[in-house]
């Protein structure tokens, strides 16, 4: 078997595109050599080594056919008067006369069956569309917007052989060679590297500070934070907002030759809520935090390079000191600004904060928010009110921080920071800071009552707004995520089982905007009350949608789902219905059939029969009990002549 292996080596490509670039790779070269039939084993998914660093991309197979049968080929020969001509090329192909050939406008044509070509050959003609391939059907999975003339960034070099043997091609103005680049700053930028082959490319690569494979750099890192942990009695601090593998992964893909150091910051700033430290320590900046024995957070961090140092990073971790101690200090100034400043004055700054346009401020949408949540108390029967109404009242104070701004993720917990340090109770300030649950769909929804109250007030009134003003999503277009906002509040009150009738919230949300909204319609014939008509209908539909989507995408069989909707009980568009008892028919019928498949499969059996043999059946009409009750040609069976004359001495009797 042959090898081909290449390397593209080019100015840094962004962290979004190199954690997910060698699946991408695999996909494109296994079609690519499937469709030219060059490759030994398909289906073998190790058919290749892909190997990803942030300016680099490595491939190398050993599993390639040197020769390929392409099948046949036509092929012009010299004129039908080129006696000369003709002789030669009977002997190019070892034909024995004429009569093999054909002829056409004056030339004889030969028809070569099972033609060889060379792989490297084949290769060499189409590496440019491979490499194309790849590029195209990755900018179209990661809707990336990358320039038509370079790679993922600007190439420096390319390395291609086929057997040892350099293959030569020009892409994206690089000519491929023989050598390539070290680390930039280890090895120096401009030293050129020649390779002979790929085990002495990864030796030389090794020499020149570069580790190719991302598991080696892994595992490089977690042997030099376990010397830290070791050296230093303190343990990685692991349990926080932005997860400790996703750091560690993107410090894998965007350095070739990681090291790590240990820092500190100024002991006086662990007086600063932890969360706030470590969203600036381990999100901002990918270092993170070390705590010690008790699990209380040090001043101390880990942080990571490129490089290595003489100094043991001196340099580095001078200026990453520096760096989180002057934002430490902003943010610690800010904070003591924000809670120093009474509750009258953050609700006035509130009433200056645009909320949208033609709506008001943070204020309004606020006095929105109590008025859904005292509603929403009613139909949970162990939610204090007054708690409710004070957390909607604090639940946007933290809108008055410049803190907001810099970093969104605070948004909660600096209003249940400052609830806890002015004495609210412990189920005010545990809702403030649980609002915004659940933010993806993997998260888990607030757990306190009046956390689910707040979540979903909140969202009511962005939905309720967004209607308002026309701002519906559409199959191809929703800017403002109301699909997203839709889908919380499904899950939060099915998951939180509440017993919230729908269609009333929503009117109350409609009704807590008042008449003006409504007033500004371009259609002056369509009335105020129309158009709230409108509104609420609209958003039930949206609702309706997306509740049975949730449902679905958790499993339970379309079927199943499609016979509750279809109940004669069942309409969500009612302003009393309750879409969680809705979920708990589907889910009791579904457990049922899992648990009784004999038995139900018997009731749907009658049901069937029914449907087939019942006609017009209407217990309605006062005059008649049943009328028409039997298609008199699925009367058949002797059981069906007993049911049907039974049936006729009741109908006598009415």
């Amino acid at each position: 078997m042959s090898s081909f292996f290449m390397e593209l080596y080019s100015e840094e490509i962004p962290f979004a595109v190199t954690k997910c670039l060698a699946e991408e790779i695999k996909k494109s070269f296994k079609h690519i050599f499937s469709n030219f039939g060059i490759i030994k084993d398909i289906n073998n998914d190790e058919f290749c080594q892909i190997y990803i660093t942030p300016c680099r991309v490595i491939f190398y197979t050993n599993s390639l056919y040197e020769e390929v049968v392409v099948g046949k080929k036509e092929i012009v020969g010299p004129k039908t008067d080129d006696e000369k001509g003709i002789s030669n090329f009977l002997n190019a192909f070892n034909i024995s006369s004429v009569d093999e050939l054909s002829q056409r406008d004056g030339y004889y044509v030969f028809l070569k069956n099972d033609i060889k070509l060379k792989v490297k050959d084949l290769i060499e003609q189409n590496i440019c569309e491979f490499l194309n391939s790849i590029r195209s059907r990755f900018v179209q999975n990661t809707s990336l917007n990358l320039c038509n003339n370079y790679w993922f960034s600007p190439l420096r070099s390319i390395i291609s052989f086929f057997d040892n043997e350099l293959i030569k091609f020009n892409y994206c103005c690089v000519q491929s060679s023989n050598s390539t680049f070290g680390h930039k700053i280890l090895a120096g930028f401009e030293k050129k590297i020649i390779i002979s082959d790929f085990e002495d490319y990864k030796i030389k690569m090794k020499e020149n500070f570069v580790l190719i494979d991302p598991e080696e750099r892994q595992n490089k890192i977690n042997a030099q934070i376990a010397e830290i942990e070791k050296n230093s009695g303190l343990s990685v601090l692991k349990n926080y907002t932005t997860n400790y593998d996703d750091i560690i992964k993107e410090i894998v893909y965007t350095t070739e030759f990681p090291c790590v150091y240990v820092g500190e910051f100024k002991n006086g700033y662990l007086k600063l809520p932890n969360l706030i430290i470590k969203e600036i320590v381990f999100k901002e900046y990918n270092s993170i935090c070390l705590k010690n024995d008790n699990n209380v957070l040090s001043n101390k961090f880990i942080l990571f390079s490129n490089t290595k140092t003489n100094n043991n990073g001196k340099y580095i971790i001078n200026g990453m000191e520096k760096t989180i101690n002057s934002r430490l200090s902003f943010i610690g100034t800010e904070l003591i600004k924000y809670l120093s400043e009474n509750l009258d004055i953050k609700i006035s700054k509130l009433k200056i904060a645009t909320y949208a346009k033609d709506f008001g401020n943070i204020f309004d949408h606020v006095e929105r928010m109590i008025g859904l949540s005292k509603f929403l108390c009613l139909w949970l029967p162990h939610c204090d009110l007054i708690m409710s109404e004070d957390a909607a009242k604090l639940s946007k104070i933290d809108y008055t921080t410049n803190l907001i701004k810099i970093h969104p993720e605070l948004k909660g917990f600096l209003a249940s920071y400052y609830a806890k340090l002015n004495n609210y109770s412990k189920q005010v300030c545990d809702a403030l800071e649980e609002q915004y649950k659940p933010k993806e769909s993997c998260d888990e929804i607030p757990l306190t009552d009046i956390g689910k109250v707040l979540a979903i007030s909140d969202r009511i009134d962005n939905i309720t707004s967004l209607f308002i003003k026309n701002k519906e999503c559409t199959s191809s277009n929703d800017p403002y995520a109301l699909r997203k906002s839709v889908s919380s509040v499904i899950r939060i009150i099915i998951d939180g089982n509440m017993g919230i009738p729908l269609g009333l919230l929503l009117h109350k949300s409609i009704s807590l905007f008042g008449t003006n909204v409504y007033k500004d319609n371009k259609d002056i014939k369509v009335s105020v009350k129309n158009r709230i008509l409108e509104v609420q209908q609209n958003m039930m539909s949206l609702f309706e949608k997306r509740f049975y989507n949730f449902v679905e995408s958790r499993g339970y069989d379309i079927k199943i789902i499609n016979a509750v909707k279809n109940t004669n009980d069942i309409n969500l568009k009612e302003s009393s219905y309750k879409i969680n008892l809705v979920y708990r028919k589907i889910v009791d019928v579904s457990e049922y059939k899992k648990n009784n498949e004999q038995k139900f499969n018997a009731i749907k059996n009658i049901y069937k029969r029914l449907k087939n043999i019942l006609y017009d059946f209407n217990t309605n009409d006062s005059n008649k009990l049943f009328k028409k009750i039997f298609r008199t040609f699925s009367i058949k069976k002797v059981e069906d002549q007993d049911l049907n004359e039974k049936i006729t001495n009741i109908k006598k009797l009415y």
